[in-house]
């Protein structure tokens, strides 16, 4: 007899079986990510074996699509506005929309990609940050999920940054523990490896600490990041060795997530260097995958919102679901009932 979730010990031996069944499943997930300065909308679908904290996530394809110089300058200068409009937001969405799916169509099409196959697709984009009168932050997204449903007939999770604020939170960064999924030493029986992921993009520097996980049965490890304004490969080089030296647990390897070797290798005695080319990824299909986790922990009902990181009071599930036609949506409802609920204390529930 199966017992129920809620009455389970992590050390009795049925967790075993428990484990085996969630390491059998399996689900491809499309991750789309649209550039900050909205030159580019790229899209990655990520093979993703197991659930919940179990999950592993390997790439498969990778598609990029061009925004138009007149679309793109449209959307940096309502993004870039001080007061918008609902009719800003709509031909802004208009305009991205057209891109994002284009995008998933084109890669779905390139590589003979059947409808059927893919669970769901995860979408973030830049949107539009605005402070209220009150000095509170908000932030809308410029991606219209009924409009890329409609046009992909696939079933849609997006507006995560909008759920954290809506919790409490910053909305920013929410990446960092998807990272660690595709990055961090998890080894199910020696997880020794703690790692260091840095990505330079737009005149800054990303740091995100990838601590090695212990086990198949250990709750996600502390996760933490920074932020720098590094433009050349020198500084970064050099904010990397402060970071290393300064670091209280020692640091076994540092995954370069930059275009080119930006970090230096002769400059970090002991310490491994790898590039995204290692792990199966590009620079500029990273984000993108990392958006497909977003969307495979909204599936499990796995909080991705770090409270050290988003300033979110509670751990939460992140996104907002647009169903995709009846065979796209069954398919996700099926994925969704292989899922067991991760048990919450009661205080963090209320």
């Amino acid at each position: 007899m199966k017992i129920p979730f809620w009455q389970r010990d992590e050390a009795h031996p049925t967790r075993a079986i428990d484990r085996v069944q969630h390491q059998r499943s399996s689900r491809k997930i499309i991750g789309v990510d649209v550039e900050a300065d909205f030159s580019r909308v790229h899209a990655t679908m990520v093979l993703i074996q197991g659930v919940g904290k179990y999950a592993r996530a390997k790439p498969l394809f990778s598609e990029c699509v061009e925004v138009e110089p007149s679309a793109r300058s449209l959307l940096q200068e309502i993004s870039a506005a001080k007061q918008r409009s609902d009719l800003d937001f709509r031909f802004a969405s208009e305009e991205l929309g057209c891109f994002q799916s284009d995008c998933i169509k084109g890669l779905m099409l390139k590589n003979g990609i059947s409808k059927n196959d893919v669970v769901t697709v995860g979408i973030l984009d830049p949107g539009a940050w605005a402070t209220e009168e009150e000095g509170r932050r908000s932030w809308r997204s410029f991606t219209d999920a009924n409009r890329i449903s409609h046009q992909t007939s696939l079933t849609i999770i997006d507006r995560f940054s909008e759920r954290d604020l809506a919790d409490g939170g910053s909305g920013f960064p929410l990446l960092p523990l998807s990272y660690w999924f595709l990055f961090a030493d998890r080894h199910e029986k020696i997880a020794e490896e703690n790692r260091v992921f840095v990505r330079t993009a737009r005149n800054k520097t990303e740091l995100v600490w990838l601590p090695a996980s212990d086990g198949l049965d250990a709750i996600i490890p502390e996760i933490k990041y920074s932020e720098h304004p590094a433009v050349d490969s020198l500084q970064v080089n050099d904010l990397v060795r402060q970071y290393v030296e300064s670091s209280k647990e020692p640091v076994h390897r540092i995954i370069d997530g930059s275009s080119g070797q930006t970090v230096q290798e002769n400059s970090l005695e002991g310490i491994q260097v790898s590039t995204l080319d290692d792990f199966g990824f590009t620079v500029d299909s990273v984000r993108a995958a990392g958006v497909a986790l977003l969307a495979n922990s909204f599936i499990d009902q796995l909080p991705m919102s770090i409270p050290e990181l988003t300033g979110n009071p509670c751990p939460r599930v992140l996104g907002c679901l647009t169903p995709g036609s009846i065979v796209n949506f069954r398919r996700f409802v099926l994925e969704t009932s292989k899922v067991t609920p991760t048990v919450m204390k009661l205080r963090d529930a209320i």
